[in-house]
């Protein structure tokens, strides 16, 4: 199961790179998020996945605010149509390879956790903390960069 989500995340990376609207990059971001947080969860805590997820989604949601306001009404249109020949050649080449169990070594990922790793864990957690907090505040201010406009 792990390997297949981190199968799909790679996938997902690359196809970014065909996609040029806002819409469907914001999508796209959301489902890496989405599967990055499953991944944490049978992984590590289940809190600590849903804290990552919200702060993705928080993230997205400023950055796709802006990206709307700035860009037009474009039909989402696929770059290239090579996208649909090269991922599945990448998939099949990526199923065949054998994981290495130095690889996902359980005590390797757990060493962010280990005890005196957490006051640097903390310490990341409030700077991420304080940086939402500070984009919560900068888009609701009636002057900055998201205020409406006055209608005549």
């Amino acid at each position: 199961m792990m390997w297949f989500l981190l199968l799909m995340i790679t996938t997902m990376m690359w196809s970014m790179l065909s996609h040029n609207n806002p819409m469907s990059l914001s999508m796209i971001i959301m489902m890496i998020a989405t599967m990055v947080s499953i991944i944490i969860s049978l992984n590590l805590s289940s809190w600590y996945a849903m804290i990552l997820f919200l702060i993705y989604v928080g993230g997205l949601l400023v950055m796709f605010s802006y990206f709307v306001s700035l860009s037009s009404n474009d039909p989402m249109m696929l770059k290239s149509k090579m996208h649909f020949i090269i991922m599945p050649t990448i998939l099949y080449k990526s199923l065949n390879l054998q994981m290495s169990s130095n690889l996902y070594n359980n005590s390797q990922m757990n060493m962010l956790y280990k005890p005196m790793n957490m006051i640097t864990m903390l310490l990341i957690t409030m700077a991420l903390l304080v940086m939402m907090i500070i984009v919560i505040k900068m888009v609701k201010s009636n002057n900055g960069p998201l205020r409406g406009f006055n209608q005549l």
